[in-house]
């Protein structure tokens, strides 16, 4: 995986105060490369490394940094076969936020004879613990099956794209985790629209869409 890291430090912090990065990255690549539980999520994994960063007092973040956000990038692979990245952002209180994106390339749309590159974003609830991560390959095939199950030809994407946000968010129950769930279904041209189209649908749980 790839990894982006931000420190945001404290508004007039002093020349003294800024932290040696290469010990932090050394840490960051040795807690991954450690990493060797196969049934660990990699949203625990980057927030178990995450965690573990900001509270180790040989960097004392807390006292310099208004949050720190890691970003971790995973390319397909056997375990999940799409791209797929997990940010967590940690503020000095201990709470976490943590933003799970993946992608699925090349999805049929019969409804409209149309192939779609979908984007989904998980945004879960600040402070969720790692027991409440859920498994983002029955959310890949749900939204996937949900595409290609579509047949109405009278339905705009527009349609299409909201009934399977909607009924993604709510069939799998994901409002007790999420603060929101957002899909753009990126469609190329074909016969029913000549040029790029791209629509966003974001499901929260008050619902607002």
């Amino acid at each position: 995986g790839n990894v982006t890291v931000n420190l945001d430090y404290k508004a007039g912090v002093d020349n003294s105060q800024f932290i040696d990065v290469l010990p932090i990255a050394d840490f960051i690549k040795n807690s991954l490369t450690n990493s060797h539980n196969p049934d660990e999520f990699i949203e625990v994994i980057n927030n178990n490394v995450a965690t573990s960063l900001f509270f180790n007092n040989s960097f004392n973040f807390s006292s310099v940094l208004d949050s720190a956000s890691m970003k971790l990038d995973v390319a397909p692979n056997s375990s999940i076969p799409f791209a797929f990245s997990d940010t967590v952002k940690i503020t000095p209180d201990g709470i976490t936020d943590q933003l799970v994106s993946f992608e699925l390339k090349d999805v049929l749309i019969p409804a409209q004879s149309s192939v779609g590159n979908v984007t989904v974003n998980l945004d879960y609830k600040a402070g969720v613990d790692n027991s409440q991560f859920r498994d983002v390959l029955p959310i890949a095939d749900f939204i996937k099956n949900s595409l290609t199950n579509s047949q109405n030809p009278d339905e705009f994407i527009e349609v299409i794209n909201n009934n399977v946000a909607t009924q993604t968010f709510s069939n799998l129950g994901l409002s007790s985790v999420l603060d929101s769930l957002a899909v753009t279904l990126g469609v190329a041209p074909n016969a029913s629209i000549p040029f790029a189209f791209a629509n966003t649908v974001t499901i929260t749980a008050n619902p607002i869409c």
